[in-house]
């Protein structure tokens, strides 16, 4: 049995009438839940991920959703009285460098089938 549960019937032969109550720090109490909860959801990771950038804990990605959502719902707002950018030639270079890089992966992809 689980050693935060107590059995308060002194009658170990009936099971039916044994009562069980949460000692201190029991599954039900809330602070051990929460606690129980919040170890659950960020106290576990993959040992491979150990040292990667930005994975030792969640408060990278939770700062990089509040920025997104402040450009989100700011940039509009600041955007509303300039004038657009012009973006055709950094969008060009952007395409032209996707297209080598599958370019480069196809490249690959090939010649590993070839050579195995």
């Amino acid at each position: 049995m689980d050693q935060n549960w107590i059995d308060d019937d002194d009658d170990d032969d009936d099971m039916r009438t044994a009562s069980l109550s949460p000692k201190s720090g029991g599954p039900l109490d809330p602070p051990f839940f929460i606690s129980r909860f919040i170890t659950g959801l960020f106290g576990f990771s993959d040992p491979k991920t150990q040292g990667w950038p930005m994975m030792g804990t969640p408060w990278p990605t939770i700062a990089f959703v509040a920025v997104y959502l402040f450009i989100v719902k700011v940039g509009p707002k600041y955007m509303e009285d300039k004038k657009a950018w012009d973006l055709k030639n950094v969008l060009i270079a952007y395409n032209f460098a996707l297209v080598l890089l599958s370019l480069y992966m196809v490249y690959e992809v090939i010649f590993i089938n070839i050579q195995n």
